[in-house]
Parts: C-alpha cells; structure tokens; sequence
C-alpha cells in the first residue's frame, strides 16, 4: 500500500497514542482519518494486536466494515461525554 508523505504523520502519531494505551483518543483520531488511513491502521492493529483492537473498539462484529465500526465507536464516546 502506497502512504504519502504527510500520512507518516498520522502513522506516527497513531503509533504513539497505541503505545501510550491512550485508546479512546486513537479511536477518535482513527476516525478522523480519510477512509483509506482510516482502514489501513484498523487492520493492522486488528492482526498485530488484537487485545488492544478490542479494548479500542469493544463492540466491533465480525464482517462489520472498518469505517462502521470507527464510526460506531465515536458516538459511543460523544455519547459518553454528553452524560
């Protein structure tokens, strides 16, 4: 997969907040992503860290698309900041 200059950005700093454990600010800034990053990082972490994909995205099903289960995870937080 091609990743253009200014995407080593947003992958570094994926990266970082995965390392930090900081997982509901990575599922935020996963899904402010374009849907092509967006993707790209979900799958990598869903198969080099599947523990941590779970505890970022706990209510993602098998055969959901990537982008739904981003998407589905951000009202869940907006919906948890609003309480």
């Amino acid at each position: 997969m091609m990743v253009l200059n200014n995407d080593t950005e947003k992958l570094k700093e994926y990266k970082k907040l995965l390392k930090l454990k900081k997982y509901d600010k990575l599922a935020i800034y996963i899904v402010n992503l374009d849907t092509f990053l967006c993707e790209k990082i979900m799958v990598e972490i869903e198969k080099k860290n599947i523990k941590a994909f779970k505890k970022i995205f706990p209510n993602a099903k098998c055969g959901e698309y990537m982008r739904v289960i981003a998407h589905n995870r951000k009202k869940q937080l907006d919906n948890l900041d609003k309480l």
